[in-house]
Formats: C-alpha cells, structure tokens, sequence
C-alpha cells in the first residue's frame, strides 16, 4: 500500500484583485512589470501615478495607438520617455494640463483628494458636513478609518480636529463609527428638516446639545457599496 501527502494551496484573489485582472484583460491596465512565469505585477498597495493615469485614460479612449504613432509636443520637461505618447496626446486633445509652466509631475500620486460633499452649501458651518476620501492601500487618506470599530482605537482617537479655510480650527467628538452602505440616510440628510436630522443623530446616540456634526466617509474592504461612516459632534 502506497500513500502519498500532499498539500494543496488554495489562493483566493482580493476584489482589487480581480479588479485589476479585469483592466489588465481589456488591454487597459499592464501593471509594473511581470513575474517570472509571466504574469503582471499590479502593485496595488500604492497609488496611481499621474504618468500611469494619463495612459489609462488614452487606453480607454481606445486611442493607443494614435497617440504611439504620433508626434506631440508638450511644454512639460519632466515627462518619462514611456509616457510621453500618452501625455502628448492628452495635453494636445485638452484631457490633461501641467502642474506648473513646464512641469506635468508624472510621479505625484493621482488618487484624488479628501473632499466635502458639494451638496453641503454651508462647508463646516452647516449643521452637517460629510466628508469623503479613499480608503488607500497604502494608508493614506482615510485608510484608518477602518480602524474605528476597534474599541481601543476609538477610545486612543476620540476625536476629529478640522482646521478650516479661514484658519479656525474646531475639534469634534466621536461618538459613533459603523459600516453601513451607499443608501445609508446620513448621504441624504443635507437637505433634510431638522427633525429628520435630530432623529437620526439620536438613533446613534449623539451627544445631548450637540448642534453640529462631521462624518467621514470611505469605502470598506467588503462589498463595492459598503462604507465606513465616523460621526463626531460639536457641542453637546
């Protein structure tokens, strides 16, 4: 009688993952080399460099090899030589401009910004301001907020501080962090009656006297419309 052991290793990929398998399959994403047996590198742990977002952009106009066979000409002196197809047809076709006279800066990250919901007309002297930001691989942004439904982390960083526009800085007090999804009510309270507000706000046992309130938003490492919310107050 003959036995033979073995283990068998069973690799499921992440949704960034599959993600990234998907774009590469349609020819619009070619990640940052490949492994010996051939298969890309995605290298998703950073962001996105301008230089990697222009050429994707240009791919999924389907406009590869227009901008490959053509001469362009740019002010920009910075540019990689691999990259400059792609920002000469970009900046000739008005889809991209420099970050200064000469310069394009094709190594800054391009994920985009922390933002506050541009239906919140009153920015931080509104009643609420919701404010958005990726949930980045590589920690930036809003990554930690995840971290908030840890007990000791909530109570290491019970607070929000907001240095405003205007120099004011204002310090809000957390008092709830949940994973919720895109249909959640708080994305619609911007326009809501004040009773609408104060009910919700109490469902989640917001301080008594509160008169303000910030929620920070981002997306979690579960299903595409699942999101983290962190909601501090003034007052109260």
């Amino acid at each position: 009688m003959c036995l033979s052991l073995f283990t068998v290793t069973v690799y499921a990929a992440t949704k960034e993952e599959r993600a990234a398998q998907n774009l590469y399959s349609l020819g619009l994403f070619n990640g940052v080399g490949n492994k010996e047996d051939g298969t890309p590198i995605f290298d998703l742990n950073r962001g996105l460099t301008r230089h990697e977002a222009v050429t994707m952009l240009v791919r999924l106009l389907g406009k590869e090899d227009q901008a490959k066979s053509g001469t362009w000409s740019t002010p920009f002196t910075d540019v990689a030589i691999w990259a400059a197809p792609y920002v000469g047809y970009a900046y000739a076709n008005g889809l991209t401009t420099g970050t200064g006279a000469t310069t394009f800066s094709g190594e800054r990250n391009a994920s985009g910004a922390i933002f506050m919901d541009y239906r919140i007309k009153d920015g931080f002297d509104g009643t609420l301001s919701v404010i958005y930001g990726h949930n980045m691989k590589d920690g930036s942004m809003f990554a930690d907020l995840n971290r908030y439904l840890e007990d000791d982390y909530l109570d290491a960083h019970p607070e929000i501080t907001v240095l405003t526009a205007d120099g004011e800085t204002r310090t809000y007090h957390v008092f709830a962090a949940r994973k919720t999804d895109v249909r959640d009510t708080l994305y619609t309270l911007h326009d809501a009656k004040a009773e609408v507000m104060n009910e919700y706000m109490d469902s989640l046992f917001a301080p008594k006297g509160a008169n303000r309130y910030i929620a920070l938003s981002t997306c979690t490492d579960g299903e595409d419309d699942e999101r983290l919310l962190v909601i501090g107050s003034l007052g109260g």
